[in-house]
């Protein structure tokens, strides 16, 4: 199953570890991981948060599930792609759940 991954990135400076640490987690799962901080890290550090986040929309948009790590409700971004993936009736994959480890 392709896998968006969704947490809080603003207002956190590890986040990179975090999204990494998920990435490796669902491959070991069998699933193929798609890591919106690595597929943005190449962008100008002037990026709009609004450009960001539509090009994780996209991103997710190409995806069967998201996996929801732990905090991002706190998120205002993450909330946005969990409404989307609802919509589009995706699998959600909670962290910590039986199929989120």
């Amino acid at each position: 199953m392709k896998v968006y991954i969704a947490e809080p990135i603003s207002g956190t400076t590890d986040y990179i570890e975090r999204f990494s640490k998920a990435a490796e987690q669902l491959r070991e799962m069998g699933h193929d991981p798609i890591n919106p901080a690595a597929e943005s890290a190449h962008l100008p550090a002037n990026t709009p948060y609004e450009s960001l986040l539509f090009i994780g929309l996209g991103l997710l948009a190409s995806c069967n599930c998201i996996y929801l790590l732990k905090g991002w409700e706190k998120s205002i971004g993450a909330n946005r792609e969990y409404g989307f993936a609802l919509g589009l009736e995706m699998f959600v994959m909670r962290e910590g759940d039986q199929n989120g480890s």
